[in-house]
């Protein structure tokens, strides 16, 4: 902004964890208990009007059908307390020998599980700095997240 100062969006992508980063309120997040299934994930740098901001899977709008439908990508939005895209459930998941945890989205939860995008450049996959959602596949390291605990 005109204060040299950074203001929040709500796009994400994702960056590495480094001693400067892990002070950034954009890298932080807390899990918001909504009752014994779900929870809200919510980003600890507020909008600067000072709202919370929570991860919410995007909809895409089909005309055809008169409605909105679970889409593949997540961005940030003040809390809609009816929205099924705000709420997320967690389980837990063994991967090379680890418990980790897959992140599901109840709005659709087939499709929902959270994971590390990761582009294709001919030979391989390269992770990307970006998430989406897509449906489960137990072998793919994108989608199963480390929790810690501070």
């Amino acid at each position: 902004n005109s204060e040299g100062n950074y203001d929040p969006l709500n796009t994400i992508f994702l960056t590495s964890l480094t001693d400067d980063s892990r002070h950034w309120h954009s890298m932080m997040w807390a899990l918001d208990k909504v009752d014994d299934t779900y929870f809200r994930i919510r980003n600890r740098w507020p909008n600067l009007d000072g709202s919370d901001v929570y991860l919410s899977r995007n909809g895409v709008w089909r005309e055809s059908l008169r409605r909105w439908e679970p889409g593949d990508t997540v961005s940030l939005h003040t809390l809609e307390p009816d929205w099924g895209s705000q709420l997320w459930s967690m389980e837990t998941s063994d991967f090379w020998g680890k418990t980790y945890w897959r992140i599901i989205n109840s709005w659709e939860p087939s499709t929902g599980f959270l994971m590390r995008h990761s582009d294709f450049n001919g030979t391989r996959y390269i992770p990307a700095d970006r998430l989406t959602l897509y449906n489960r596949h137990d072998e793919w390291s994108s989608q199963h997240w480390s929790i810690p605990t501070v």
